[in-house]
């Protein structure tokens, strides 16, 4: 059985890489082409850290950027963004929230209500965040 990521496929065990939709399997110094087509798709194994990378690429930030102590608005807004998208859409406890963006439970708390009464003022900035971060 394969398993298909990115053009990188596990077969029987070993990482291969795709080539014209044929996987060049090596066994025993014998090249064995495998179509691509037949193989299964590979189930999508998400962590902590690669869900906050994906939330910062729709917002457009760096999360090195995100996961520093840098304070300037539009860096902490993705990050108050972030921490509420977490916990009201997935469903994150404040915990593991801050254990993903390096920061203690409490101040994800505090981002979640901060960035909750920015929607509620109708802050056009904090509307366009989420608008990214609910596009598909």
């Amino acid at each position: 059985m394969a398993y298909n990521v990115n053009n990188r496929v596990l077969y029987r065990g070993c990482v291969h890489t795709i080539v014209h939709k044929t996987i060049l399997y090596e066994l025993d110094g014998i090249v064995l082409p495998v179509e691509a087509d037949e193989l299964e798709p590979a189930p999508l194994v998400w962590t902590d850290e690669s869900v906050v990378a994906f939330l910062c690429e729709k917002l457009a930030i760096e999360p090195s950027l995100l996961l520093s102590r840098d304070k300037h608005a539009a860096v902490v807004q993705a990050r108050q963004a972030i921490c509420m998208h977490l916990r009201d859409n997935e469903k994150w406890t404040f915990k593991r929230i801050g254990t993903a963006i390096k920061r203690d439970h409490c101040t994800v708390l505090y981002h979640c209500r901060q960035f909750h009464d920015l929607l509620d003022v109708g802050d056009k900035m904090a509307l366009a965040i989420v608008e990214k971060l609910n596009k598909k």
